[in-house]
Parts: C-alpha cells; structure tokens; sequence
C-alpha cells in the first residue's frame, strides 16, 4: 500500500448479480461472466485481475481511452460491484497498477475468505451501498 488514497475514499456499489447477464448460469466460470459483461456493456476490458475471491475490472468506452471505469465480481455472491472514487470520476489504463497497489485491490482479490462471513463481506475494508444509491453506474442497462 501506498500509505495514502490518491485519487480519494473508495466506495462499491453493489450493482447486481451475475443472474442478471444474459447467457450466464449460476455455475458459469468468471472468463464467461466476464465475457457476458463485456459483450452486454459493450465495454472494452482494458485491463483484467483475476484471484480467489473473483476479477477485478476496468473498462473503457470502444475509443475512448480516458473513461475507464473499476468494476469487481464477487466469485462467492456472484455479484457486480462498481468502484467508485471520491476525486476521479474515470480512468486509463495506465492508471490499473496504481489503483490495485494503492488501494490494496489484491487484498481484496485474494484474500483467504472466512467460513461464518457472509460473501458480501469480502470487500469489508471498504464502504458498499446497495444499487439504489449508486450515484454513477458506468455502463447501464446491463440487465436488460
């Protein structure tokens, strides 16, 4: 860890399950709820980490390269969340290994999880909101 927040506090907003993608069961593996995300949004996947706990994602709009935005499925909840900084609204990809080291994002990643904690709780160290309070989802319509 850097030993400060460079671009802010970091907020997830729990944004859905991976039920909600089309094509996409409940046994599927994480590269074909990626797929599904990437080919619903109609986002480029810049840049991808994956760990025990799921991936961590940014995403750009097709041609633009400075509008990137931080995404992480959950592998136990089955769950999307958005990554959402108090200080930068979006992201390029040069800006990944700086955000992951940051804001210790591989903790979160590959974190041992623990039997008696809900899924959810994987990303305790940081504040989550449920969807209805999420002030900008990136890529909309995702569960369409």
């Amino acid at each position: 860890m850097l030993g400060y927040q460079p671009f802010g506090k970091l907020q997830m907003y729990r944004l859905f399950h991976q039920n909600e993608l089309r094509h996409v069961g409940a046994k599927a593996k994480p590269w074909q709820v990626l797929a599904a995300f990437v080919q619903q949004t109609e986002a480029v996947a810049s840049r991808v980490a994956f760990g025990r706990n799921g991936f961590l994602l940014l995403t750009t709009v097709p041609g633009d390269p400075n509008s990137g935005a931080f995404y992480f499925w959950h592998r136990n909840s089955k769950s999307f969340y958005l990554l959402d900084f108090e200080r930068q609204a979006t992201f390029n990809v040069s800006w990944f290994d700086i955000v992951v080291t940051a804001y210790d994002l591989q903790d979160l990643l590959d974190a041992p999880a623990k039997p008696k904690r809900k899924a959810t709780e994987a990303a305790s160290n940081f504040t989550r909101r449920s969807r209805g309070t999420a002030r900008r989802p990136f890529h909309q319509g995702v569960a369409a």
